[in-house]
């Protein structure tokens, strides 16, 4: 499957904002962790787009979700790091740095060829993802809605 998403964000970003580069840590995140400063640069602070882009990523990773646990079913590696990295472009575009790390960590592990290490990986992206559907999803109920 094609990074369709991370190639229309990253072609957006590039005429608005300089691209910017962020060091991982090797820790694997507990909790949800957005990056607010670049979700302010991209958004040029504006809430309501910052709400349409995570939105948009909590509506496009359940397919790369799936496909990532069929991979891994199938031990399939170079396709599960395949899919781990759209995800780590996806989730690093709209500044969900947790899922981001987590998603790299799969890549990593798929590269290394260590399919055992991937399951709990994939559990923690999982967990990662539900935390922020119920983000985006409290945010959406707490946003007034513009009549128009």
């Amino acid at each position: 499957m094609d990074c369709i998403y991370n190639k229309m964000l990253y072609t957006h970003l590039l005429t608005k904002v300089p691209v910017l580069l962020q060091d991982m840590d090797d820790s694997i995140p507990t909790q949800l962790q957005i990056d607010w400063n670049y979700l302010h640069l991209v958004s040029n602070n504006t809430y309501e787009f910052e709400l349409e882009l995570l939105n948009t990523l909590v509506e496009l990773l359940p397919t790369y979700l799936g496909i990532l646990k069929s991979n891994f079913a199938l031990a399939d590696l170079a396709a599960i790091g395949q899919t781990a990295h759209c995800i780590k472009g996806a989730t690093a575009s709209s500044g969900i740095k947790s899922m981001q790390e987590i998603a790299a960590h799969i890549e990593e592990t798929a590269l290394a060829e260590n399919l055992e290490g991937l399951a709990p990986l994939i559990t923690d992206l999982e967990t990662a993802f539900q935390e922020l559907q119920n983000f985006v999803s409290a945010e959406n109920s707490d946003t007034p809605k513009l009549d128009a």
